[in-house]
């Protein structure tokens, strides 16, 4: 997979933490890609409403490799290991 992230901070001011925080302006926006392993799995379940035409609900798993090493860029962004993209659409045959 390639993964491609445009990110941007907004970091407290002051040396020492406040309560409630007070927040800075934004920083410059700064991105990377990289390519990593990726495992993709699904399902459809087709539900016929009348002939020709169904129902499909749809399920998309994507397990995606990610970097808890410090020194990689993107460790912190806490990106989950597995995505779940659920979908429902028609379908027609003719």
């Amino acid at each position: 997979m390639n993964e491609s992230t445009l990110q941007q901070r907004r970091d407290q001011q002051g040396p020492l933490p406040t309560y409630p925080p007070v927040f800075g302006p934004y920083s410059d926006e700064y991105s990377f890609t990289r390519w990593t392993l990726g495992v993709l799995a699904g399902a459809d379940v087709e539900m016929s409403i009348i002939p020709h035409v169904a129902l499909v609900p749809q399920i998309r798993a994507h397990f995606i490799r990610r970097t808890s090493d410090p020194s990689e860029q993107g460790w912190a962004l806490g990106l989950g290991t597995l995505v779940l993209r659920p979908a429902l659409s028609v379908r027609t045959t003719f």
